[in-house]
């Protein structure tokens, strides 16, 4: 046999080394490659194979060559920059994952990782989802442009934060953005040290589809929540927990403690305005600075828990409420339109539970209007369990309200009067219109009573033109005060028409007004029909002059004080609309009380303490008498007339009892008046 060609046997064994090094290379293109192994890949190799698989837990894909990109720099995840130079860009198909981004274990600090992957998900426009039950330490705020997903992540801030006053850890800035599934944490403990680390949590504005599901915002220092102009604003299964929080260390210490803020900047004309379309459903906001809430937006808010805000901003007499409603402020005739606060708790607050107001931060004629407060659970706050201010075209109903008012004193050890289950007042000069109240429980079920009314109405400054209210069918029953109280601190006139029926309750009506107040102002009318309670309408130092009419109440209760004085006109001013009589009981210290014949109507006047049958002019009575009755053109027929058969008849008369008896035939001479003394009848001279 010859000896073989040195030639050929090189040409063999160099193709069968070709074959293994192919082998080689399609086993590893079958079971993947390392981050270092993909990077120190060569020219000749990543343009023979279009795709290598990467092979790390967490990292898995698919990476190409780009011949044409010769400056993105390697970021781990979606590029990665080999020894030559050579770009591999990542495949990728639906979403952008945190853990491509990821290069080393146990970082203390994961602010650039997270970085890198935020502006991947910009760029490709696709979702970012954060690795699960992780916590990512930062120390920026970032640009969210797409959607942001997690599973139990948590976004912490890192201890002594650079991050500016009033930035946030997240700032949304597209249209169309949802955020789910994580938690972001301003770690306010380890971030308190300087006065310019007030750093909010999430900050949106102009995003016109805007989603927050499963989010929690926690412990930051500035607002944690911060939405303005985005029409179509939902969120959801969330909270908002421990935020605005050290306020005092801020440069706008009280309106930085907010829990979370939205509001509208832009006018309605805008393609920004946020308005009913926006809803906020089973949301909490707990433990804030000052208001756990606040609207400056007509939405649906729904299913809130509102508990236990405010408690370090109790240092002045305003508290804080669970959520705090306004039009928008700095705006031109702002309006507040649409707002529904539907089936909410709130409870513990240092303030209201829940406080739909109005203030004087809209430059102009701000309007809250088209309101509905219903189902909701209002308990153990501060001071009133829910307020309404100056509103047109509201509904109160089917609220629970009860052991509110906690806090009896102010800072000044005064007595506080906010104290009511429902509170419904004029502030502003702004008066309320076309208001129902209806289907309330309101009540204290303590021994020491804190909830002084059950609803009050109150006048801060002058209410020109509040009309159309209607109370009925509530149960006010249980309060330390009044069922329902109308008081003034200032001269108001109100209202035009006022319709009371149905309700349950001690004192049903009362009205206290201070400082010259009247009640109501020309040409109104104020309708009771209360069928359950006692003292239905109470009046206390006022003036009425026009028509008040009284259906089925049992008693009319009018108390005077300092020096104040009670005029009744008249059956054109007072209507009885029942068969039965009307027991008036008038009480003064001092004063004039005038009263005038109600269209031959029949009542019992009871006057401090004593009954005064008065048909008209000054009311007069002796101290020492408990009957008087006082009249210039009529007399009384106080003492009984009968026979003398009839006289005799008396069974054990008591001394002092008298009678009159007629004149009879053949004893004429006996009429007159009689006395029984210890000694029998004896006719007075």
């Amino acid at each position: 046999m010859p000896y073989p060609d040195l030639a050929l046997n090189k040409y063999l064994y160099e193709v069968n080394i070709g074959i293994k090094e192919e082998s080689k290379r399609n086993d590893k293109l079958f079971s993947g490659y390392s981050i270092n192994e993909l990077r120190n890949l060569k020219l000749e190799e990543v343009k023979r194979v279009q795709e290598f698989y990467c092979n790390v837990s967490g990292k898995t894909g698919y990476y190409k060559y780009d011949a044409s990109d010769t400056v993105t720099v390697d970021d781990c995840g979606y590029c990665l920059v080999t020894t030559e130079g050579l770009r591999l860009k990542r495949n990728v198909s639906d979403r952008v994952l945190y853990t491509w981004f990821e290069e080393y274990q146990g970082l203390i600090d994961h602010t650039e990782i997270l970085d890198k992957a935020v502006k991947v998900s910009k760029l490709l426009q696709k979702p970012l989802f954060l690795k699960e039950y992780s916590t990512i330490i930062v120390n920026k705020s970032y640009l969210i442009y797409q959607n942001l997903i997690g599973v139990n992540s948590i976004i912490k801030l890192i201890d002594n934060s650079t991050i500016p006053h009033n930035k946030p850890i997240l700032e949304i800035k597209n249209h169309n953005v949802l955020l789910d599934g994580f938690k972001i944490d301003g770690n306010r403990a380890n971030n308190i040290g300087l006065f310019d680390r007030g750093i909010r949590g999430i900050y949106a504005d102009k995003c016109k589809n805007l989603t927050f599901s499963n989010i929690d915002v926690v412990s930051t220092r500035d607002i944690g929540v911060y939405i303005t102009n985005c029409p179509k604003f939902l969120f959801k299964n969330s909270s908002v927990d421990d935020c605005g929080r050290y306020g005092q260390q801020m440069i706008n210490a009280q309106a930085d403690r907010i829990g979370c803020l939205v509001d509208n900047t832009v006018t309605k004309d805008s393609e920004f305005f946020m308005w009913k379309e926006s809803a906020i459903e089973n949301v909490s906001f707990t433990n804030c600075g000052l208001d756990g809430l606040v609207l400056g937006v007509g939405l649906k808010l729904f299913r809130a828990t509102l508990n236990y805000n405010g408690k370090e901003f109790n240092e002045n007499d305003i508290g804080a409420g669970g959520v705090y409603v306004r039009p928008p402020q700095q705006l031109e005739n702002a309006v507040l339109d649409g707002l529904s606060i539907l089936d909410c708790i709130a409870v513990g607050n240092s303030g209201l539970g829940i406080d739909v107001g109005n203030n004087n931060g809209s430059l102009l004629n701000p309007k809250l209007t088209n309101l509905i407060v219903s189902g909701n659970t209002c308990y153990d706050n501060y001071l009133n369990g829910i307020g309404v201010a100056s509103a047109e075209n509201f509904v109160i109903s089917k609220n629970i309200c009860y052991n509110n008012g906690v806090r009896v004193l102010l800072n000044n050890n005064t007595a506080n009067k906010r104290r009511s289950g429902i509170l419904v007042a004029c502030v502003n000069n702004i008066a309320f219109k076309n208001g129902t109240v209806e289907n309330n429980v309101c009540y204290d079920s303590r021994t020491e009573k804190t909830q002084q009314n059950g609803l009050m109405f109150w006048g801060t400054t002058k209410a020109y033109g509040s009309e159309n209210i209607v109370v009925q069918n509530n149960d006010f029953t249980r309060n330390a005060g009044k069922a329902i109280l109308f008081e003034s601190e200032s001269p108001v006139i109100s209202t035009s028409l006022l319709t009371v029926q149905n309700n349950q309750g001690v004192n049903s009506f009362t009205f206290v007004p201070v400082n010259g107040a009247k009640l109501p102002p020309i040409g109104s009318h104020i309708y009771l029909n209360p069928s359950v309670g006692i003292n239905c309408l109470g009046i206390e130092q006022s003036t009425i002059n026009n028509i008040v009419t009284l259906e089925n109440v049992s008693v009319f209760d009018i108390t005077l004080v300092n020096s104040a004085s009670f005029k009744m006109l008249g059956n054109e001013n007072l209507v009885l609309k029942q068969n039965k009589p009307v027991t008036f009981i008038l009480q003064y210290e001092t004063g004039a009380f005038v009263w005038k014949q109600l269209a031959n109507k029949s009542s019992d006047v009871f006057y401090n303490g004593q009954t005064v049958l008065q048909n008209g002019g000054v009311v007069t009575y002796p101290p020492s008498s408990r009957f008087t009755v006082n009249s210039t053109y009529q007399g009384s027929l106080a003492v009984p007339r009968m026979t003398k058969a009839q006289r005799l008849a008396i069974v054990l008369p008591a001394i002092g009892l008298k009678v009159y008896q007629l004149s009879e035939t053949g004893i004429e001479n006996e009429e007159g008046e009689y006395m029984f003394k210890s000694t029998g009848w004896v006719k007075i001279n």
